[in-house]
């Protein structure tokens, strides 16, 4: 049984990253990833530094069912910024459907740590304002 069977930790960052996702990825419905995939590789060579270009890409390839292409942007977009939920999110469901469930808890709880420290910021800003 996988995480999202089980309901667990998965559910809570699928809820927070929705609105985000939509930001810049495209729908789930998408029918050219293939494209979108070139889109990718070109913002990478331009902003090889850019955490959002990788998650980006990372999601592509999912898509694509490159799955360990995928985990290795996710890894790129997590060394960039360490503490950005999406990448750990996304890390988290790639490392699942690889059957890797003990990682994907780990990466999943990281995920949900990063909801609570930018919620925490947000929540802190506000306060002071």
């Amino acid at each position: 049984m996988g995480l999202t069977d089980e309901g667990c930790l998965n559910r809570l960052t699928c809820i927070v990253h929705a609105a985000y996702t939509n930001l810049y990825i495209p729908a789930d419905d998408w029918d050219d990833w293939e494209e979108e995939l070139a889109v990718c590789e070109r913002d990478i060579e331009l902003r090889p530094n850019d955490f959002r270009a990788w998650e980006k890409l990372g999601n592509v390839l999912e898509k694509l069912g490159r799955d360990e292409e995928a985990l290795a942007a996710c890894e790129r977009a997590i060394e960039i910024r360490s503490y950005e939920y999406f990448a750990w999110g996304l890390q988290s469901r790639v490392l699942e459907k690889l059957g890797r469930d003990k990682e994907a808890r780990a990466a999943c709880e990281e995920s949900i740590s990063c909801i609570k420290f930018w919620r925490s910021r947000l929540i802190n800003s506000s306060v002071q304002t």
